[in-house]
C-alpha cells in the first residue's frame, strides 16, 4: 500500500460510517462521526463502538504493510479510558509495533473531538502474504 487514503473495501465500516483519512505504510487513520443510535441505556457511546473503531483501525494498519494480502484478529486487549457524550467526534489511529512472517502485533488509540485519549488497544493479527499460500494464525497451510 502506498501513501495515501485507505481503499480497501470493507462493507462493515461503511455500515457504521467510519472514514478512512490519510494513512501510510504500518500506520492507519480514520474518523466516526457519532450517532444517537451509537448510545447505550445511559446515552453514553457505546464500547463496542470504540472496540470497532480500534479493531479496524489497528488491522488496516497491519494491512497496509506491503506484501500483506489480508488479516485477520486474532486477539484484541482494550482499555476504555473516559465516557465518550453523544454527538460527537472520534478519531482513531492504529500502527504495527512488530512484524513477523505469520503475526503482527499493532496497537490503537482513539481520541475524542477534544482531543481527550478516550480508548486503547492492543492486538495480534494473523496475516496472509501476496506471495505465498494461505496460512492460519496457527501455521498450517
Amino acid at each position: 500500500m502506498s501513501e495515501g487514503s485507505i481503499s480497501l473495501p470493507n462493507p462493515f465500516r461503511d455500515l457504521l460510517g467510519i472514514q478512512a483519512l490519510e494513512s501510510q505504510p504500518g500506520e492507519s487513520h480514520f474518523l466516526l462521526e457519532l450517532e444517537q443510535a451509537y448510545a447505550n441505556p445511559d446515552c453514553y457511546l457505546h464500547g463496542g463502538v470504540i472496540a470497532t473503531l480500534l479493531d479496524i483501525a489497528m488491522a488496516y494498519a497491519s494491512w497496509s504493510v506491503e506484501g500483506v494480502r489480508s488479516v485477520a484478529t486474532v486477539s484484541m486487549q482494550i482499555d476504555f479510558l473516559e465516557a465518550v457524550s453523544i454527538p460527537g467526534t472520534l478519531h482513531a489511529q492504529g500502527w504495527t509495533t512488530r512484524r513477523g512472517q505469520r503475526l503482527h502485533f499493532v496497537s490503537g488509540d482513539v481520541w475524542d473531538a477534544a482531543g481527550r485519549l478516550v480508548g486503547q488497544a492492543r492486538g495480534t493479527f494473523a496475516i496472509r502474504r501476496a506471495d505465498g499460500e494461505p496460512q492460519n494464525h496457527f501455521g498450517a497451510r
